[in-house]
């Protein structure tokens, strides 16, 4: 047996294979076809001067965006007529019939998904002669109950924003809350958000390809380039049944090529000298003398698209690079000087649409990002404990669109998301020292070594449509559709005594033959207390295999829309046979060679309905309520399964005796038998007994019921208003039980007075409370008596009550302008003691994972944005964002315990004591275009991040002791961005 699994053949961008795919879709009937475009639609009636229904009208719609040119139906025998699926861009319909005068409206403005209601009234005449009516495009969708926002090109190029991909567009949207990005200083970090409160079960897409990643994270899992995206949209509730998940749903559309070649240049810089400092006395009296300053960012990038043969072939080419240095919140390096981290990313994207013939639609793209970043040190973390990574990525498909008159529309995608990476630290020759009480951290970064492998290999995406108007009281547009994936998520761990090597190729320099241990020592406000062994070398392997079926039906019944569907899933999780090398170090009497046999989760199947309706009060698209309910189950993500597999990256701990006082372990100062007196515990990175589990054979899949109630009303033209509440409970929620020491055999009362912020009994700011925790028998300590599973607690269960208001203008008249308030309230009984997010890493089922650990708390935010022009083409613009604070709560070190020599526990209630300040941010723009012989302009423009120059506290030790309240991040200063882009 080796450690090694046959996989899914990754699917090539290389012109022979994707030569070959066009030519096995194309030898297929049309009927095995589905897709996933976010086509959009235009419906409406037509009725003469009277308001009697027309049968029989010609409805033509024609915009540059068609590569056919235009398309075109004919009413039914209610006047109705329904034209899709219709790419985003602006569109002209015209309405012809014999003994009528043909009516055209222009300038109707199509974003993704929407469905636009055109209505016509047709008066006597010639066809010779035309009546072109204006107005404005309908703002409010009467078919859809899950409300999105939708970001388009000419919205994203002017308001103020840092190009930071994902993060930039879900700032934008209401109830979103990404990591704060000041002008694209967050580019270095994934992106990282949660919704209405909720973190976790993202469904990210590009174009169709789901791209979020296998770990059930709150993170997105690849890096997006902001520039490549036509449109974006995001959606936070009231998913469709094609949607998996409940978390946050985007999904990014390309830019095309088209008929005339068009194409952008774009530069952007921000340097010191364009940086103000906003360092205030509160902060130096904390010895704080620098913030996190700005060297230079830079930013740059190129497209074009045009065709090759006009109506036929089209083809879309982007590049961009980004590269940033930047100096480091009070951290200094040994010789004295400002620490600093630098990040260079690169991005590339090509696509290809061909029209076959007139009912037939090739598309394919492949976008590839690479991230290189030679990471900081921090207030508390030294230079040495800084890291390196590198990031590639690759995602790609090749689909299949096919239209068979008005009524079906069919596809079929076959795609891939891909992206490893490689942590490489600096400290060599160092042992990695942290101090549990103090915060800091010396010598080698823990994620040195660690190699993640990430991807989803998504051979078929795909779905049915097809329309009736005259069937069961009504017109129906049923979709059918599924997806096949196969998914993985793992860390595998290079050894740390061997990592030098490849740092000395990643880091490009000739660096020490790295000694630095495979262990970790953990001190306590400087006086050791534990060694923690690591079992690299490792190389996990972790699967899920997920199908799934959904169907839905768009019924409408005059006013009446009804969103009825259905998904079925079948979701498989499991660890292939596999095995590993002993651990190096003194990690090897814990971790010896073995082999491991497959160990197959319970698998899931599930079927859930999505129930949604929209019900057109006034009859012309412009007041609509709309609501309903919508079961979303939790995906088997391969954290799940790490539990059970035992070829994990894990740790052993042990009690650490220094004997000879010197600050360092020597062999013989730690009993390294994992079942006698110095054994703690055996764990993941995320800290509890986390492996060396079992799968639970009855364990129920968790899930969340949603409910969800809005009125939307076009107030004026291109004005909208909604008003929203949304409800959501969870059910099945996990906890992590140890079957060998159970819940009742904590019986052992440790009580301690609680120390105060100083971590001194006795001074004045101590409470003068208590803290019981409680310990287990001698008889249950070892790692024998270790065995985690996954077990569903209805305690554990969940509840968000939110209510959202949103104001929307499109762009029209010069001007645009965004708003909208969330609040949220939230019951958590038991908040993760495991590291990482809400879900996944979760709270462990002992009285113990319970004190002090609910949340309890509530979160708002704000958001307001808008663009005027002025005359002489200059456009200013503003981004404004009130943000609540982060709750926090104080935690301390307590012992007394046999077993549990120490634990760490919260002192208080979440947020009762402690919350960061809110945050207002204000972002501007200001920008002039110059126009160019031949339709080309050139556009100088500045944006203005934080232009109130806050200096917000983002982030502080919570830990009692020395360090206790410490500041370690704050809001970037004031920065201004000069940037000069060309477009033809």
């Amino acid at each position: 047996m080796s450690g090694s699994v046959d996989r899914p053949r990754r699917l090539r961008t290389t012109t022979a294979s994707i030569t070959g795919i066009i030519l096995t879709l194309l030898s297929l009937p049309p009927a095995a076809f589905a897709g996933q475009q976010e086509a959009t639609s235009l419906v409406g009636i037509v009725t003469d001067e009277s308001g009697a229904v027309i049968p029989g009208v010609t409805v033509t719609a024609s915009s540059p965006a068609l590569q056919v040119g235009s398309m075109s139906t004919v009413t039914d025998s209610r006047g109705a007529y329904r034209l899709t699926p219709l790419p985003i861009g602006t569109f002209a319909v015209e309405f012809s019939l014999s003994g009528f005068q043909t009516t055209r409206r222009e300038g109707i403005v199509l974003t993704a998904a929407f469905v636009a209601k055109i209505d016509a009234a047709m008066k006597v005449g010639t066809l010779s002669e035309t009546v072109t009516v204006t107005g404005a495009s309908p703002v409010v969708d009467p078919v859809s109950t899950a409300p999105t926002t939708v970001l388009t090109r000419e919205t994203l190029d002017v308001l103020p924003s840092g190009r930071n991909g994902a993060v930039s567009f879900m700032e934008q949207a209401p109830g979103v809350r990404p990591q704060i990005d000041i002008g694209g200083d967050s580019m270095t970090n994934p992106p990282v958000f949660r919704a209405f409160g909720q973190e976790n079960q993202p469904w990210q897409q590009i174009e169709g390809v789901l791209v979020s990643a296998a770990k059930n994270t709150a993170q997105g899992g690849i890096y997006w380039d902001y520039n490549m995206v036509e449109e974006a949209k995001v959606g936070t509730f009231g998913s469709a049944a094609e949607i998996g998940t409940r978390g946050i749903a985007i999904n990014g559309i390309l830019k095309s090529g088209g008929n005339t070649f068009h194409g952008t240049g774009f530069f952007a810089a921000q340097s010191d000298w364009l940086q103000s400092n906003n360092i205030d006395d509160g902060l130096r009296s904390q010895g704080i003398e620098n913030g996190d300053e700005l060297v230079f960012r830079n930013d740059g990038s190129g497209d074009l698209g045009g065709r090759i043969v006009r109506n036929k072939l089209w083809f879309y080419f982007t590049a961009r690079k980004r590269a940033l240095k930047e100096n480091t919140l009070d951290c200094l390096q040994p010789n004295g000087a400002v620490c600093f981290g630098t990040d260079q990313q690169v991005f590339s994207t090509q696509k290809l649409s061909w029209q076959v013939n007139q009912s037939n639609r090739l598309v394919g793209f492949h976008t590839y990002a690479n991230k290189i970043t030679l990471g900081s040190g921090s207030a508390l973390t030294s230079w040495e404990s800084r890291q390196g990574l590198r990031l590639p990525s690759h995602v790609e498909k090749i689909e299949w669109q096919a239209v068979k008159g008005n009524s079906i529309v069919i596809s079929l995608l076959a795609a891939d998301m891909h992206w490893t990476s490689q942590f490489r630290g600096f400290g060599f020759g160092q042992v990695l020292k942290t101090d549990s009480v103090l915060g800091t951290t010396t010598g080698m970064v823990a994620t040195d070594g660690e190699d993640p492998d990430d991807y989803n290999h998504q051979p078929f995406r795909g779905s049915v449509s097809w329309y009736k108007p005259d069937l069961f009281l009504g017109s129906h547009d049923i979709k059918v559709g599924g997806d096949v994936m196969w998914r993985r998520s793992d860390r595998p761990r290079t050894s740390r005594s061997e990592t030098w090597r490849a740092s000395q190729e990643f880091l490009n320099v000739d660096v020490p033959q790295n000694d630095a241990g495979n262990y970790q020592l953990q001190f306590l406000a400087g006086v050791p207390n534990r060694l923690i062994a690591f079992n690299y070398p490792t190389t996990p392997i972790d699967l899920q295999h997920y199908t799934s079926l959904y169907f839905q039906d768009s019924w409408r019944v005059n006013r009446l829309t009804l969103n009825l569907g259905g998904r079925y899933a079948y979701d498989n999780g499991f660890a292939p046979e596999q095995c590993r090398a002993a651990a190096e170090g003194p990690g090897s009497v814990a971790f010896p060679a073995q082999c491991f046999p497959k160990v197959q989760m319970k698998i899931f199947h599930s079927l859930v309905p999505r129930l949604h309706a929209a019900f057109d009060l006034t009859g012309d698209g412009k007041t609509v309520v709309k609501g309903g309910w919508g079961r979303f189950m939790f995906m088997r993500y391969t954290d799940q399964t790490q539990h059970a597999n035992w070829n994990q990256p894990a740790s052993v701990t042990y009690t650490w005796h220094d004997l000879n006082n010197n600050k360092d372990y020597e062999p013989g100062e730690v009993n390294l038998d994992p079942n006698l007196g110095d054994y703690v515990t055996t764990s993941q990175s995320g800290g509890g007994e986390t492996v060396l589990g079992v799968p639970n054979p009855n364990e129920k899949q968790g899930g969340t019921d949603e409910f969800s109630a809005s009125i939307e009303r076009e107030l004026i033209p291109n004005l909208a208003l909604r008003f929203t509440g949304i409800y959501s409970k969870t059910f099945n929620f996990q906890r992590l039980q140890n079957n060998k020491r159970p819940y009742d055999i904590y019986t052992i009362p440790i009580t301690n007075k609680d120390p105060g912020p100083d971590n001194t009994l006795g001074t004045a700011d101590d409470p003068g409370t208590s803290i019981t925790y409680y310990d287990f028998p001698a008889e249950y300590a070892g790692i024998r008596f270790q065995e985690p599973m996954l077990i569903n607690d209805p305690n554990a269960n969940q509840r968000f009550k939110s209510y959202e208001i949103a104001l929307s203008r499109r762009l029209a008249s010069r001007w645009q302008f965004y708003a909208s308030y969330s609040y949220t309230s939230k019951r958590v009984p038991y908040t993760s003691n495991t590291g990482g997010g809400s879900f996944l890493a979760i709270n462990t089922f002992n009285p113990n994972s319970e004190i002090n650990n609910d949340d309890n708390t509530n979160e708002w935010l704000g958001r307001a944005s808008g663009s005027y022009v002025l005359p002489y083409t200059v456009t200013v613009s503003v981004n404004y964002e009130h943000r609540s604070g982060n709750p926090q709560r104080r935690t301390a070190i307590f012992r007394g315990g046999r077993q549990i020599p120490q634990i760490t526990l919260p002192v208080e209630q979440l947020g009762s004591v402690w919350r960061l300040p809110n945050l207002n941010i204000v972002d501007l723009n200001v920008q002039k275009t110059f126009p160019v012989r031949g339709g080309h302009n050139v556009t100088v423009r500045m944006n203005i991040f934080n232009a109130l120059n806050a200096n917000t506290i983002t982030a502080r030790t919570m830990t009692s002791g020395g360090n206790f309240g410490r500041t370690t991040g704050i809001l970037q200063p004031r920065i201004a961005e000069l940037a000069l882009s060309y477009r033809f």
